[in-house]
């Protein structure tokens, strides 16, 4: 995946799980801000800023969703 397809996947998901906040969406949101972190680590320190103020309160939504996501994610590590 390149950057600007990054971009743009990144900008639509968050108005989708905007409009419409299900669970599918928080979490392909969380998955993208965090690909977006790890792909930007020279971005801007007021960018990186703000999408791990993002990330936290995506992953605050998903409350313990955001648990289970984390731990499929290090068994599959």
């Amino acid at each position: 995946m390149n950057k600007a397809k990054l971009h743009t996947d990144l900008i639509e998901q968050t108005l989708f799980a905007l409009s419409k906040p299900t669970f599918d969406a928080k979490v392909k949101l969380y998955h993208l801000i965090g690909l977006w972190l790890d792909l930007h680590p020279d971005a801007d320190v007021y960018e990186r800023f703000k999408a791990r103020t993002a990330l936290s309160l995506v992953k605050e939504s998903l409350g313990e969703g955001a648990e289970e996501i984390q731990n499929h994610l290090k068994s599959a590590a």
